[in-house]
């Protein structure tokens, strides 16, 4: 036996933009207060078959900004001097300019945060991507080695050697 219904929702069909604005109509007709005013004939004052609908209008805020087009911001000359940069900061700025499509200097960035702690495997592994980008995929693949001995834990860091392995044609050790 099957038994079908009918079910009519009160969310409004349109939405249309005003401006800055969405109004949405509360009534279910389906059309906004605006439309169903300009496709009948104008009333009169005296016609009590017109009511005012109230309508909903929402103003959309600004897209907010993004934090990784603010390099500056994680510049270590900006910090106190008499501390030295830690590998973190270079290493979060070259994953920035990565992002961004600076590839030279996000390579200069981690070779920077290789430069103050040897044993940062997330540098290494952000330099072989950035390798495997600019071309040099057996370097890529050494980072990628380098990243697997420090941190042989990390997932990250195997599928990224592996999907280099196949770009290079093999799949053994893949």
């Amino acid at each position: 036996m099957e038994t079908s219904a009918t079910v009519e929702s009160p969310l409004p069909q349109t939405v249309e933009p005003v401006d800055n604005r969405v109004t949405f109509p509360l009534d279910n007709s389906g059309e906004t207060p605006q439309a169903a005013a300009s496709s009948s004939s104008p009333p009169s004052q005296n016609d009590s078959s017109v009511e005012d609908e109230p309508e909903v209008n929402i103003t959309r805020l600004p897209a907010p900004e993004t934090k990784t087009t603010n390099i500056a911001a994680s510049d270590p000359a900006n910090t106190d001097s008499r501390t030295p940069a830690p590998a973190d900061y270079f290493r979060n700025r070259a994953s920035l300019r990565r992002q961004l499509g600076d590839l030279e200097g996000s390579m200069e960035d981690d070779n920077q945060a290789l430069s103050v702690n040897q044993n940062d495997s997330i540098a290494y592994n952000i330099r072989g991507i950035v390798k495997e980008e600019m071309g040099d995929l057996e370097g890529a693949q050494k980072d990628f080695d380098r990243a697997i001995v420090l941190r042989p834990d990390e997932p990250t860091f195997y599928q990224n050697r592996s999907a280099l392995r196949r770009k290079m044609g093999g799949l053994e050790g893949a």
